[in-house]
């Protein structure tokens, strides 16, 4: 091993190595440039004899962001991750949304508060398209490999994509007014007592709307978000009527969430499953049940029902 190089460089070093060798034998050629399915139907599996030993490649459309690429990856777990993305990226390139089709749901608020807070319109748009992109795919029921398949695909996405993604970027703008007004209140709680509560929900916020947090959330779950948005601010207004009650109901919160991040910190990204994911929705469900439980959860959730998701995962 390389004398000053850590494992996981060494590790993305050999992967890399080793794609690259898979891509030299396999029988199929990558190519780049792709913005309209031409690769006729893509093998998910492909091999080649190599002086007596046998070479597996798996080909996949890799997302280029304004086209796709065909690749070959080295197992079918990361060819099912790429060709998800790649399939999505080719499906809105082949299914335009125009303008004023995907603005349909955006308020004149929406649009004010998106300004405020510097966010470029075009990239939230671009963010609502591929959660939309994501929920056709689920939709349909799997990523296709064939032209035929993929052709059904954007017949879908042709009826689907449009409503989904102005639903998505509606919902989107109902975020960002929400969250304008929990940074508003944030700005006028600076006394000494309220700085710790005032903090974390600060943090809170940043975490849920963030760049890209669309797709990252999904669409499905986009109202979860506004509701969670408008617990923080629900929560705002209590703080500094009792900040000793507040902090002490976040203590448990607060050492669950640590508890999770440092489940997570162990795990590699390829580790993290659904299962674990919905641990950190449930976290978000649980500061609404103590914060703002007049909003209501979809079910019923706890500390110690926390406690008992994370020692189930090994946290």
């Amino acid at each position: 091993m390389a004398a000053g190089k850590s494992l996981a460089v060494l590790q993305r070093e050999l992967s890399a190595r080793q794609r690259i060798a898979v891509a030299q034998a396999a029988p199929i050629d990558e190519r780049t440039g792709i913005t309209t399915w031409d690769v006729g139907d893509l093998p998910t599996e492909v091999s080649t004899d190599r002086g007596g030993v046998v070479v597996r490649g798996y080909p996949a459309l890799l997302d280029d962001s304004d086209s796709v690429s065909v690749r070959v990856f080295t197992s079918p777990t990361l060819q099912a991750k790429v060709m998800r993305g790649g399939v999505r990226r080719l499906l809105l390139l082949s299914v335009p949304v125009g303008k004023r089709a995907i603005q349909r749901d955006l308020t004149n608020d929406g649009k004010l508060a998106v300004a405020r807070a510097k966010v470029a319109l075009d990239g939230l748009e671009d963010d609502c398209l591929l959660a939309a992109a994501d929920e056709v795919l689920t939709l349909f029921g799997e990523v296709p490999h064939t032209a035929a398949g993929f052709s059904a695909l954007a017949a879908l996405g042709r009826s689907e994509l449009p409503d989904r993604a102005a639903t998505a970027l509606g919902v989107t703008g109902q975020v960002f007014v929400a969250a304008a007004a929990v940074r508003q209140r944030l700005e006028r709680l600076v006394a000494p007592a309220v700085v710790a509560g005032a903090d974390d929900a600060r943090a809170q916020l940043d975490r849920l709307v963030r760049s890209g947090f669309v797709a990252a959330t999904g669409a499905a779950r986009l109202r979860d978000v506004l509701r969670y948005v408008k617990a923080i601010d629900h929560r705002l207004t209590k703080l500094p009527e009792d900040p000793h009650k507040d902090a002490a109901r976040l203590r448990d919160i607060a050492a669950l969430e640590r508890r999770y991040v440092s489940f997570l910190r162990r795990l590699h990204r390829d580790e993290v499953t659904p299962e674990i994911v919905e641990v950190g929705w449930l976290l978000e469900e649980l500061r609404v049940a103590v914060f703002a439980q007049q909003l209501g959860t979809p079910r019923s959730v706890s500390v110690q029902r926390l406690m008992k998701e994370l020692a189930a995962l090994g946290a």
